[in-house]
């Protein structure tokens, strides 16, 4: 189902070790033109989705899996009939308050990378995790993002499903919606991306922190539990 994907609870082949070159998430860059193509190769971002299969029965387990996202942005284009890239300029970016154009990178169809190929100023990042934990009001007062999806997503997903991967950082914790749920007594929940890109965002303090770096993994546990607890600190002593 959408909500399965949304939740990254898809029972796909699909290796996210970055470091492996075998591994999918490597074929899926080389499919995007981030990295140079081998031979048998898919042409494009599209020939790769449709070439992964089933590890097993969906809904049961939370895997974070790239490929998730992109599937998304190509449902969106294929209900509404527009772009990715326009969906995003005209019904998310242009009605942010965003100071400065984002870009992202596209492949050689011209499909974006949904998954992390968005480059965005660490304020305008910010600026969208305001909207998102302001219920989905951009700065006119107007909803740029639906209320309920936003109640919904904060509510979180399957404890059970999540378990195994978030016990280090979230022992509560689980992901609805493209988003991490920490179960804390916050609330807290959060945007991250590989390298240590995070919007963090706490709904009872009102506090939105942002965060780019360039870290030496893509994806390390330490780090990341490192991150949850600096930036929960700093979501709880920062005036609004």
């Amino acid at each position: 189902t959408v909500q399965q994907v949304l939740d990254m609870t898809v029972g796909v082949l699909y290796d996210e070790i970055y470091e492996n070159p075998d591994s999918e998430v490597q074929r899926h860059e080389r499919a995007g033109g981030w990295r140079p193509s081998r031979p048998g190769d898919p042409a494009d971002t599209y020939e790769f989705l449709a070439s992964l299969r089933k590890s097993g029965d969906h809904g049961l387990t939370f895997a974070y899996c790239s490929a998730n996202t992109e599937v998304l942005a190509w449902i969106l284009e294929r209900v509404t009939g527009r772009s990715f890239v326009d969906l995003l300029t005209s019904d998310l970016w242009s009605r942010i308050g965003a100071e400065y154009d984002a870009y992202v990178s596209v492949d050689s169809s011209g499909f974006p990378a949904a998954n992390g190929g968005m480059c965005v100023t660490l304020r305008d990042l910010a600026r969208f995790g305001r909207v998102i934990l302001d219920g989905g009001i951009g700065p006119d007062g107007t909803t740029v993002v639906a209320t309920d999806w936003i109640a919904d997503t904060r509510r979180g997903g399957s404890e059970e499903a999540a378990v195994e991967s978030m016990a280090a950082a979230h022992p509560h914790g689980s992901y609805r919606n493209q988003f991490w749920i920490t179960g804390d007594d916050h609330g807290c929940f959060y945007g991250i991306g590989i390298y240590g890109q995070y919007v963090w965002m706490n709904p009872t303090t009102g506090v939105v922190v942002a965060k780019q770096s360039s870290l030496p993994a893509a994806d390390d546990t330490d780090p990341w539990v490192e991150h949850v607890r600096l930036l929960d600190a700093l979501s709880c002593e920062l005036p609004v």
